[in-house]
């Protein structure tokens, strides 16, 4: 996993399948956010990234781990 604002790294994080949590201020998470199932972004409010709760970051983060591990088949 890979948590990040708005960087060239977080598309290659993406283009190589690492999920990605993006943290976005004035940039538009709409254009510039990885798109696929394993990623995620958290926008802050009013454009600014100071905006965003660690907590929020924290919840983010913990549903993105947690995830994968419910999704797996067990025998």
């Amino acid at each position: 996993m890979y948590i990040t604002n708005d960087t060239g790294l977080m598309h290659v994080a993406a283009a190589v399948g690492v999920p990605v949590l993006s943290l976005f201020g004035p940039t538009d998470p709409q254009q510039w956010a990885p798109m696929g199932g394993n990623n995620r972004y958290i926008y802050g409010e009013g454009g600014d990234i100071s905006n965003i709760p660690v907590e929020q970051v924290v919840a983010a983060t913990m549903e993105m781990l947690i995830r994968p591990a419910s999704s797996e088949k067990t025998t």
